[in-house]
Protein backbone atom coordinates (compact mmCIF):
# COMPACT_ATOMS: atom_id res chain seq x y z
CA UNK A 1 0.00 0.00 0.00
CA UNK A 2 0.88 3.26 -0.66
CA UNK A 3 0.37 7.14 -0.34
CA UNK A 4 1.09 9.93 -2.51
CA UNK A 5 0.90 13.63 -3.66
CA UNK A 6 1.54 14.83 -7.04
CA UNK A 7 1.55 17.64 -9.12
CA UNK A 8 0.57 17.38 -12.77
CA UNK A 9 0.76 19.85 -15.70
CA UNK A 10 0.14 19.77 -19.55
CA UNK A 11 1.53 22.24 -21.94
CA UNK A 12 0.10 23.16 -25.83
CA UNK A 13 2.97 22.33 -26.89
CA UNK A 14 2.46 18.63 -26.55
CA UNK A 15 4.81 18.52 -23.30
CA UNK A 16 3.29 17.70 -20.04
CA UNK A 17 5.05 16.84 -16.61
CA UNK A 18 4.33 15.04 -13.45
CA UNK A 19 6.02 15.71 -10.14
CA UNK A 20 5.17 13.00 -7.18
CA UNK A 21 6.01 12.36 -3.37
CA UNK A 22 5.58 8.74 -2.35
CA UNK A 23 5.31 6.56 0.67
CA UNK A 24 5.61 3.11 0.19
CA UNK A 25 4.44 -0.12 2.55
CA UNK A 26 5.33 -3.69 0.82
CA UNK A 27 4.50 -6.68 3.30
CA UNK A 28 4.98 -10.40 1.75
CA UNK A 29 2.16 -12.57 1.05
CA UNK A 30 1.61 -16.17 1.07
CA UNK A 31 4.78 -18.57 0.51
CA UNK A 32 6.56 -15.05 -0.18
CA UNK A 33 9.61 -13.96 2.36
CA UNK A 34 11.63 -10.63 2.92
CA UNK A 35 14.83 -12.22 4.19
CA UNK A 36 18.62 -11.49 4.32
CA UNK A 37 21.49 -13.85 5.12
CA UNK A 38 24.28 -12.67 8.00
CA UNK A 39 26.85 -15.04 8.82
CA UNK A 40 25.13 -18.68 9.59
CA UNK A 41 21.43 -17.41 9.92
CA UNK A 42 18.54 -16.00 8.04
CA UNK A 43 16.76 -12.89 8.93
CA UNK A 44 13.07 -12.15 8.22
CA UNK A 45 11.44 -9.05 7.79
CA UNK A 46 7.86 -8.45 8.11
CA UNK A 47 8.12 -5.46 5.77
CA UNK A 48 9.87 -2.97 3.59
CA UNK A 49 9.38 0.83 3.45
CA UNK A 50 10.43 3.20 0.98
CA UNK A 51 9.94 7.26 0.45
CA UNK A 52 10.56 8.53 -2.96
CA UNK A 53 10.25 11.55 -4.83
CA UNK A 54 10.21 11.60 -8.97
CA UNK A 55 9.81 13.05 -11.79
CA UNK A 56 7.59 12.61 -15.09
CA UNK A 57 8.29 14.17 -18.61
CA UNK A 58 5.69 13.28 -21.54
CA UNK A 59 6.04 14.13 -25.07
CA UNK A 60 3.85 14.19 -27.76
CA UNK A 61 4.43 17.16 -30.70
CA UNK A 62 0.89 16.61 -32.74
CA UNK A 63 -1.66 15.14 -30.09
CA UNK A 64 -5.34 16.13 -30.08
CA UNK A 65 -8.07 15.16 -28.37
CA UNK A 66 -11.58 16.47 -27.30
CA UNK A 67 -12.13 17.19 -23.41
CA UNK A 68 -15.09 16.01 -21.71
CA UNK A 69 -16.12 16.10 -18.31
CA UNK A 70 -14.84 12.40 -17.62
CA UNK A 71 -12.67 11.45 -20.47
CA UNK A 72 -10.83 11.72 -23.54
CA UNK A 73 -12.06 11.68 -27.06
CA UNK A 74 -8.35 11.44 -29.17
CA UNK A 75 -8.73 12.61 -32.42
CA UNK A 76 -5.09 12.19 -33.76
CA UNK A 77 -3.73 8.72 -32.39
CA UNK A 78 -0.07 8.28 -35.19
CA UNK A 79 1.82 10.81 -33.36
CA UNK A 80 4.50 9.29 -31.54
CA UNK A 81 4.38 9.40 -27.89
CA UNK A 82 7.80 10.14 -25.24
CA UNK A 83 7.96 9.37 -21.51
CA UNK A 84 11.17 9.85 -19.34
CA UNK A 85 10.89 9.37 -15.66
CA UNK A 86 13.25 9.38 -12.56
CA UNK A 87 13.05 8.36 -9.01
CA UNK A 88 15.18 9.06 -5.89
CA UNK A 89 14.39 6.45 -2.81
CA UNK A 90 15.61 8.06 0.46
CA UNK A 91 17.14 6.16 3.17
CA UNK A 92 16.50 6.98 7.14
CA UNK A 93 13.68 9.69 5.54
CA UNK A 94 10.25 9.58 6.59
CA UNK A 95 10.57 5.81 7.18
CA UNK A 96 12.32 5.17 3.84
CA UNK A 97 14.64 2.22 4.23
CA UNK A 98 16.44 2.05 0.80
CA UNK A 99 18.33 4.62 -1.32
CA UNK A 100 18.42 4.52 -4.57
CA UNK A 101 17.81 5.76 -8.51
CA UNK A 102 15.50 4.33 -10.95
CA UNK A 103 15.12 5.87 -14.53
CA UNK A 104 12.52 4.49 -17.22
CA UNK A 105 12.17 5.53 -20.67
CA UNK A 106 9.44 4.65 -22.90
CA UNK A 107 8.30 5.30 -26.46
CA UNK A 108 4.93 4.34 -28.35
CA UNK A 109 4.10 4.48 -31.86
CA UNK A 110 0.29 3.80 -33.94
CA UNK A 111 1.35 2.69 -37.81
CA UNK A 112 -1.61 2.71 -40.07
CA UNK A 113 -0.92 -0.25 -42.34
CA UNK A 114 -2.54 0.86 -45.50
CA UNK A 115 -6.06 -0.60 -45.34
CA UNK A 116 -4.42 -3.73 -43.81
CA UNK A 117 -4.99 -2.38 -40.18
CA UNK A 118 -2.86 -0.50 -37.70
CA UNK A 119 0.23 -1.62 -35.88
CA UNK A 120 0.29 -0.29 -32.28
CA UNK A 121 4.14 -0.63 -31.11
CA UNK A 122 5.98 0.14 -27.49
CA UNK A 123 9.71 -0.12 -26.65
CA UNK A 124 10.77 0.52 -22.56
CA UNK A 125 14.10 0.69 -21.02
CA UNK A 126 14.24 0.63 -17.18
CA UNK A 127 17.30 0.48 -14.62
CA UNK A 128 17.58 0.80 -11.05
CA UNK A 129 21.69 2.36 -10.24
CA UNK A 130 21.92 1.25 -6.64
CA UNK A 131 22.01 -2.33 -4.88
CA UNK A 132 18.57 -2.62 -3.68
CA UNK A 133 16.05 -5.23 -2.25
CA UNK A 134 14.47 -7.49 -4.95
CA UNK A 135 11.03 -5.88 -4.60
CA UNK A 136 12.25 -3.11 -5.98
CA UNK A 137 14.35 -4.10 -9.03
CA UNK A 138 12.32 -4.07 -12.35
CA UNK A 139 10.13 -6.56 -14.00
CA UNK A 140 7.86 -7.08 -16.93
CA UNK A 141 4.55 -5.55 -16.80
CA UNK A 142 2.23 -8.10 -15.50
CA UNK A 143 -1.27 -8.71 -15.31
CA UNK A 144 -2.39 -12.40 -15.03
CA UNK A 145 -5.62 -12.12 -12.79
CA UNK A 146 -6.83 -8.88 -14.44
CA UNK A 147 -8.65 -7.23 -17.56
CA UNK A 148 -6.65 -7.41 -20.93
CA UNK A 149 -4.17 -5.27 -21.85
CA UNK A 150 -2.39 -4.68 -24.89
CA UNK A 151 0.77 -3.32 -22.93
CA UNK A 152 0.94 -6.27 -20.19
CA UNK A 153 2.17 -9.80 -20.09
CA UNK A 154 0.15 -12.94 -19.18
CA UNK A 155 2.30 -16.00 -19.53
CA UNK A 156 4.91 -14.89 -17.13
CA UNK A 157 4.61 -14.80 -13.04
CA UNK A 158 4.65 -11.16 -10.89
CA UNK A 159 8.47 -12.16 -9.75
CA UNK A 160 9.17 -14.73 -12.42
CA UNK A 161 12.57 -12.42 -13.90
CA UNK A 162 14.48 -10.32 -11.92
CA UNK A 163 16.82 -7.75 -13.34
CA UNK A 164 18.16 -4.28 -12.59
CA UNK A 165 18.20 -3.36 -16.21
CA UNK A 166 15.61 -4.27 -18.37
CA UNK A 167 14.43 -3.68 -22.15
CA UNK A 168 10.38 -4.72 -23.28
CA UNK A 169 8.95 -4.65 -26.51
CA UNK A 170 5.45 -5.22 -27.23
CA UNK A 171 3.40 -4.73 -30.59
CA UNK A 172 -0.14 -5.44 -31.11
CA UNK A 173 -1.99 -5.89 -34.95
CA UNK A 174 -5.93 -5.08 -35.20
CA UNK A 175 -7.43 -5.83 -38.47
CA UNK A 176 -9.32 -4.22 -41.06
CA UNK A 177 -9.26 -4.99 -44.52
CA UNK A 178 -7.40 -8.34 -43.94
CA UNK A 179 -8.54 -11.95 -43.66
CA UNK A 180 -11.35 -12.15 -41.38
CA UNK A 181 -13.16 -9.15 -43.65
CA UNK A 182 -13.20 -11.33 -46.57
CA UNK A 183 -15.73 -13.44 -45.17
CA UNK A 184 -18.99 -11.79 -45.45
CA UNK A 185 -20.77 -13.14 -42.41
CA UNK A 186 -17.82 -11.94 -40.23
CA UNK A 187 -17.59 -8.79 -42.03
CA UNK A 188 -21.07 -7.55 -41.45
CA UNK A 189 -20.41 -8.00 -37.86
CA UNK A 190 -17.46 -5.97 -37.64
CA UNK A 191 -14.78 -9.11 -36.36
CA UNK A 192 -11.52 -8.20 -36.24
CA UNK A 193 -8.86 -10.48 -36.33
CA UNK A 194 -5.79 -9.53 -33.65
CA UNK A 195 -2.21 -10.60 -33.55
CA UNK A 196 0.38 -9.67 -30.83
CA UNK A 197 3.80 -10.39 -29.44
CA UNK A 198 5.68 -9.30 -26.26
CA UNK A 199 8.84 -9.55 -25.60
CA UNK A 200 11.64 -9.00 -22.35
CA UNK A 201 14.89 -8.60 -21.43
CA UNK A 202 17.31 -7.62 -18.73
CA UNK A 203 20.74 -8.06 -16.86
CA UNK A 204 21.18 -8.19 -13.17
CA UNK A 205 24.13 -6.62 -12.19
CA UNK A 206 26.62 -8.45 -9.09
CA UNK A 207 25.18 -5.13 -6.66
CA UNK A 208 21.86 -6.67 -6.75
CA UNK A 209 22.65 -10.08 -6.97
CA UNK A 210 22.55 -11.72 -3.43
CA UNK A 211 25.08 -14.49 -4.27
CA UNK A 212 27.74 -12.13 -5.20
CA UNK A 213 26.82 -8.86 -3.58
CA UNK A 214 28.37 -6.78 -0.48
CA UNK A 215 25.18 -5.25 0.25
CA UNK A 216 22.46 -6.13 2.84
CA UNK A 217 19.86 -7.48 0.16
CA UNK A 218 17.52 -9.56 0.55
CA UNK A 219 17.67 -13.27 -0.86
CA UNK A 220 15.86 -13.81 -4.15
CA UNK A 221 12.21 -16.04 -4.26
CA UNK A 222 12.96 -19.40 -4.73
CA UNK A 223 10.80 -18.57 -7.86
CA UNK A 224 12.26 -16.29 -9.13
CA UNK A 225 15.54 -16.54 -11.62
CA UNK A 226 17.85 -14.78 -14.13
CA UNK A 227 17.44 -14.12 -17.61
CA UNK A 228 19.38 -16.30 -20.22
CA UNK A 229 21.08 -15.65 -22.95
CA UNK A 230 17.46 -15.00 -24.75
CA UNK A 231 14.68 -12.87 -24.23
CA UNK A 232 11.24 -13.89 -22.68
CA UNK A 233 8.67 -13.91 -25.66
CA UNK A 234 5.01 -15.12 -25.80
CA UNK A 235 2.64 -13.85 -28.46
CA UNK A 236 -1.08 -13.98 -29.06
CA UNK A 237 -3.76 -14.60 -31.73
CA UNK A 238 -7.15 -14.13 -31.39
CA UNK A 239 -10.72 -11.97 -32.49
CA UNK A 240 -11.58 -8.74 -31.33
CA UNK A 241 -14.54 -6.66 -31.63
CA UNK A 242 -17.27 -9.32 -31.24
CA UNK A 243 -20.66 -7.66 -30.68
CA UNK A 244 -18.99 -4.45 -30.12
CA UNK A 245 -17.58 -5.21 -27.49
CA UNK A 246 -15.88 -8.73 -26.83
CA UNK A 247 -12.55 -9.88 -26.98
CA UNK A 248 -11.43 -13.53 -27.05
CA UNK A 249 -7.47 -14.39 -27.93
CA UNK A 250 -5.15 -17.41 -27.14
CA UNK A 251 -1.66 -16.49 -25.59
CA UNK A 252 1.03 -18.79 -26.14
CA UNK A 253 5.25 -18.79 -24.53
CA UNK A 254 7.92 -19.19 -26.46
CA UNK A 255 10.82 -19.59 -24.47
CA UNK A 256 11.41 -20.43 -20.81
CA UNK A 257 8.88 -23.08 -21.24
CA UNK A 258 11.02 -25.60 -19.43
CA UNK A 259 11.31 -23.49 -15.62
CA UNK A 260 8.92 -25.10 -12.70
CA UNK A 261 5.35 -24.55 -13.10
CA UNK A 262 5.67 -22.11 -16.08
CA UNK A 263 2.62 -21.44 -17.99
CA UNK A 264 2.87 -22.68 -21.82
CA UNK A 265 -0.32 -21.22 -23.24
CA UNK A 266 -4.08 -19.81 -22.00
CA UNK A 267 -7.32 -18.32 -23.66
CA UNK A 268 -8.61 -15.18 -21.63
CA UNK A 269 -11.68 -13.71 -22.64
CA UNK A 270 -12.17 -10.23 -22.00
CA UNK A 271 -15.37 -7.34 -22.49
CA UNK A 272 -14.57 -3.68 -23.35
CA UNK A 273 -17.04 -1.31 -22.55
Amino acid sequence: NFAEINYEREHKNGLAHTVWLRKSRFVPQGELVFERDFSDMRIPYEELNTSEVGVLFRYSAREAYVQQKRKRKPIEMESPVFFLSHSIGFDNLLGGEAAYHRTEFSAQKRFILNRFGRLDAVGEFSKVWNAVPFPLLVYPNQRFRHHIENNAFFLNRALEFVADEQYTIRATFVGDDFVLSKIPFLDDMGIKELISLRASYGRLSAKNDPLLSTSDIYNFPAASYRYDSVPYVEGTIGITNILGLLRVEYVHRFTYRNLPDALLGKVRVDITL
